[in-house]
């Protein structure tokens, strides 16, 4: 098998590893809710809770359905819940698809009142089969450098700065130039608000969608493709 070959989840998924973040207000309660779920089990040896493909999550469509799974591998791990304090507990899943399913599916189990999705981070690169995966993603999401949290308020921020005129009239100019510049970085490792109470998941499932076509577009080897190359092709697209 070749080293370039993508790295793909059991359900079919590309894998990109993505960590969700709950605010948690009862712990107890938050775990006696997960008990209740067959799909649910403790893993004490590795101090999280796993999400297995199975009983309540089974209907869940992935590429790889339920059906598809061979039994000698099935039940297969499709998440892991771990706490990293009273108040704050993650669920790592191994594809984006695997996040957009989650976040829905527990907000049915568990109650708002008991814990709200808060933030996301996900690695915006492809993996290689050849490479060797952690089964613990703190190596991507705990002390590392390559982590840039984004602030969508503090970017509009930014975005006001110098975007009017003497005259109060729109800089067209400072506009086209602060949206190049911004457009044309990338970062291998964010981190992010999720608004799943607000806007439901179509926000972060645009967000998810171009993250993946500039990873496969740096996987193909542009290591400078960009949210700039994606919107100029689009436009470019709409023009013609």
């Amino acid at each position: 098998m070749s080293e370039k070959t993508i790295g793909m989840t059991v359900t079919g998924e590309i894998f990109q590893p993505v960590r969700l973040y709950y605010s948690v207000l009862n712990r107890q309660e938050v775990e006696n809710c997960l008990m209740r779920l067959r799909c649910i089990e403790e893993d004490a040896s590795q101090k999280r809770w796993v999400w297995l493909y199975r009983d309540e999550a089974q209907i869940i469509s992935f590429k790889n359905d339920f059906h598809c799974i061979p039994e000698e591998v099935s039940p297969i791990v499709i998440g892991s819940f771990i706490w990293k304090n009273d108040e704050s507990l993650i669920l790592d899943v191994r594809s984006f698809e695997r996040a957009l399913e989650a976040i829905p599916f527990f907000d049915k189990y568990v109650p708002r009142s008991l814990a709200k999705i808060k933030y996301c981070a996900v690695v915006n690169r492809i993996f290689a089969v050849a490479e060797s995966i952690p089964s613990n993603f703190d190596i991507f999401f705990e002390d590392n450098d390559k982590l840039v949290e984004i602030n969508p308020e503090a970017f509009m921020d930014r975005a006001r700065e110098g975007q009017l005129s003497k005259n109060d009239s729109p800089n067209i100019q400072a506009i086209t130039s602060f949206l190049d510049n911004e457009m044309d970085r990338f970062f291998e490792v964010e981190k992010f608000p999720v608004h799943f109470y607000e806007d439901g998941l179509t926000s972060l499932k645009g967000s998810f969608i171009l993250r993946q076509i500039i990873a496969m577009e740096r996987w193909k080897g542009d290591t400078t493709y960009s949210f700039k190359n994606v919107f100029n092709k689009m436009f470019t697209a709409m023009r013609s």
